[in-house]
């Protein structure tokens, strides 16, 4: 019996099911190759639960990029709208934004989806339509 061969001994179901998690792939590929259908099972849903937690391993790193980006973002854009209300001494919008009801005027720089949100908000305020929460 060689030390280096996991297929050696004697291997019970409940071994196999507590130790999977510190088996290499290859020992994995060994022991289902040689395996019982019971053992061949609990290896596949090793392999199963090893590729879902490495899928959700690399959405949390994508989120936390983009969340990171969309920071650097939010503080750069605030920076200027900061810049331009002191370089316009508080008076960042015009009469035409004023009478449009633009009472944030950081959304400028949030774009036409933020302006198209607050346009519809606006005008179910003028006309009593209720939008939903």
């Amino acid at each position: 019996m060689t030390s280096g061969n996991i297929l050696a001994t004697r291997i019970t179901r409940a071994d196999v099911v507590t130790s999977l998690r510190a088996l290499s792939l290859d020992q994995l590929a060994e022991l289902y190759g040689a395996g019982d259908d019971d053992t061949m099972a609990a290896v596949l849903a090793e392999t199963e639960r090893r590729d879902q937690a490495e899928q959700a391993r690399r959405a949390r790193s994508a989120r936390r990029a983009v969340s990171g980006e969309t920071a650097e973002w939010y503080d750069a854009a605030f920076a200027q709208y900061l810049a331009a209300e002191a370089e316009t001494r508080g008076y960042l919008l015009s009469r035409l934004g004023q009478a449009e009801g633009i009472e944030e005027p950081f959304i400028l720089w949030r774009g036409p989806e933020a302006w198209a949100m607050a346009g519809r908000a606006r005008s179910c305020a003028r006309s009593g339509r209720r939008t939903r929460a």
